[in-house]
């Protein structure tokens, strides 16, 4: 992957020419193949946030609201699909 930008666009002067960004890619492919690192990508894990919740009972009262809050957050449990 390399950047077009360097090829310049509406707002920035062209580093380089096409001809030679072409080519500047293409031997980066050579040697990325020559070295044996063309596989070295992974997919990215797929991510599966929970969707379920379950509340537990209340049964603790605390008079200070920072302690209420923390309390009915560890109440809270995600439940595994």
């Amino acid at each position: 992957m390399q950047n077009k930008h360097y090829l310049g666009d509406d707002f920035y002067p062209a580093i380089i020419d096409k001809d030679t960004f072409i080519a500047a890619g293409r031997e980066i492919r050579r040697r990325s193949t020559k070295l044996g690192r063309n596989d070295r990508f992974k997919e990215i894990p797929e991510k599966n946030a929970p969707i379920l919740f379950r509340f537990g009972d209340i049964t603790e009262y605390f008079d200070n609201p920072v302690k209420q809050a923390e309390y009915l957050y560890s109440l809270i449990e995600s439940e595994v699909i």
